[in-house]
């Protein structure tokens, strides 16, 4: 029968103890003929000192290996692989020299034992052998080198008194790294012959340190010359977009302009997400001006404040008498915005049949007027924002998914204000500075005090408030044009007193009067987001519209 797998295995183990133990009885034998004698005595404590040495270099070479893997920085990597071989060698003085572009070796780094100095005419006592060992790439130990080496070569070192020196290549696969060097007026003979191979693989071990040092150092400071680039382009896109209105030191902004630049020159539609106030249409706008488009319309609509029994009209356009009202003949927003960018502002607030027609005309390229029959063929570039979530609004039923899928072939998200605080004076300043500039006029300035408090306020609304904030600022300034804070919370504590009226008024007048504040505070708070604010006062959206002409606030828009 073949043997089985675990009777082979215990065979083989058998061999091994039988073959240990004749090993063992071998070395007893030694033993025992080295202690008939005491010349073989003396040999066997020999072999004996000579492992206890090799043992107690390879540990050395483990700490020190420990030593000089621990760090990528090049200068202290470099100091402790010298320290590393003077330990290793009990050598007094040690130098490292690396390979340069031109092929040349320069002096990196001298250390010395008691941390003396180590002059500069000394170092010269060595170049000849270093100069041997980097041409032939191999090592040089020598000890008592005054009765070794030629006179002729070593004047210098028998000047200095210098009796044991090592001298090693560092190469990473055949390619000399550099050259370390150290000596001692004391002889290390024994130390010496008992440890080439140890001081080869110290060689070996930091020419590997020193390579990977240097490659590390490149790729910082590759990554350093990338990061400093990359700053300076961001500068230069926050240049670029201060001209469309938009200031920042924020990254993720600069992030978004990034984005912009490689959106803009394609003509997919595009979504801005963000809270009222951010600077959707600023956004929308730039991408328009860096678009091929952008000698044609750019043509905003803001959808939330279309009356609902408009919303075909305006968006496609009707013939004179399809309803009332209708006196002429008059072209849609899609139309209007042929070959151009069509910006539909607060897309979220349009109603779902509307939003179906949308769709239709962004996969036809075809509009119908109110009241006619004849298709007329457009070719706009969408643009859309909105201050909702439209993936939650789909979701919920709110928005149609196939528009909504139509439209996100890019999406941006503008960060609130509270979340660029760095922007809130720049664009403060920024403000205050156009307004100097239109109106011919001194600078305003923010006081100290100002400045905190814009810091600190939380900014529902974004910039489209602090922009309000800075221009009630600047109409009541100090006669020394400064800006306090005391004048920018009452901008926003000015509708607190809404109550607090002691005229002699009928009833029916203050009423009247507080429901104008009312909506006009709800109307700012809320950016004149149509549907929101109507919302916010448990009103229609077309009660909203009848108010706001009841009590004019368009013009008190800002």
């Amino acid at each position: 029968d073949p043997m089985s797998g675990s009777s082979k295995k215990r065979q083989a183990a058998g061999r091994k103890q039988a073959d240990a133990l004749t090993r063992l009885e071998q070395i007893g034998e030694e033993f025992e003929a080295a202690a008939a004698d005491d010349e073989g005595m003396e040999k066997l404590k020999e072999r004996l000192e000579n492992v206890e040495k090799n043992y107690a270099a390879v540990e050395s070479l483990l700490d020190v290996s420990a030593s000089i893997t621990s760090t990528l920085n090049l200068t202290e990597l470099l100091e402790n692989i010298v320290d590393s071989i003077l330990r290793l060698t009990g050598c007094q003085r040690g130098f490292l020299m690396l390979k340069n572009n031109d092929g040349g070796l320069a002096l990196e780094i001298a250390r010395v034992k008691d941390q003396n100095e180590w002059k500069e005419d000394e170092l010269e006592i060595s170049q000849s052998i270093v100069r041997e060992v980097a041409a032939k790439m191999e090592p040089i130990y020598s000890s008592d080198v005054l009765k070794k080496r030629d006179v002729k070569v070593t004047d210098s070192i028998h000047l200095f008194n210098i009796n044991t020196v090592i001298c090693l290549p560092l190469e990473v696969d055949g390619t000399l790294v550099g050259v370390i060097y150290a000596d001692s007026q004391f002889v290390s003979e024994s130390f010496l012959e008992s440890n080439i191979k140890v001081m080869r693989a110290f060689a070996a071990l930091a020419a590997v340190a020193i390579n990977n040092a240097r490659r590390h150092g490149e790729l910082s400071f590759q990554r350093q010359n990338l990061e400093e680039q990359n700053i300076s382009l961001r500068h230069k896109l926050g240049e670029e977009f201060a001209s469309y209105g938009m200031i920042t030191n924020n990254k993720k902004m600069e992030e978004i302009f990034e984005a912009v630049n490689k959106i803009a020159p394609s003509d997919f539609a595009v979504i801005i997400q963000g809270e009222t106030g951010t600077g959707k249409e600023l956004l929308a706008r730039a991408i328009h001006e860096k678009s091929p488009r952008k000698s044609q319309r750019f043509e905003p609509v803001n959808c939330a404040a279309i009356p609902p029994g408009l919303v075909e009209s305006t968006l496609f356009g009707h013939r004179r008498g399809a309803f009332t009202g209708a006196n002429e003949d008059r072209a849609g927003v899609f139309e209007l915005a042929d070959r151009g960018t069509l910006f539909l502002d607060e897309i979220g607030d349009m109603p779902l049949d509307a939003q179906a027609k949308i769709l239709r005309v962004i996969q036809d390229g075809e509009v119908r007027r109110v009241g006619e029959e004849k298709i007329r063929k457009v070719d706009v570039r969408i643009i859309v924002a909105t201050h909702i979530d439209l993936a939650k609004a789909v979701k919920q039923g709110q928005f149609r998914s196939d528009l909504y899928f139509r439209l996100k072939v890019a999406q941006v998200d503008l960060p609130p204000l509270r979340d660029r605080r760095e922007d809130i004076l720049p664009l403060a300043e920024s403000f205050l500075k156009k307004y100097a500039e239109d109106k011919n006029q001194t600078l305003p300035k923010l006081h100290r005090d100002a400045k905190e408090f814009l810091l600190r306020n939380p900014w529902v609304g974004n910039v489209r408030v602090l922009k309000s904030a800075i221009e009630w600022g600047i109409v009541f300034q100090d006669e020394t044009n400064w800006i306090r804070a005391r004048e920018l919370e009452k901008f926003f504590n000015k509708d607190d007193d809404l109550l607090d009226d002691d005229s002699n008024d009928t009833l029916k007048t203050k009423l009247h009067r507080y429901e104008e504040q009312l909506i006009n505070k709800t109307l700012v708070k809320y950016s004149y987001n149509i549907t929101t604010t109507a919302k916010a006062l448990g009103i229609s959206r077309q009660q909203l519209h009848n108010k706001i002409k009841k009590f004019k606030l368009n013009n008190k828009k800002k």
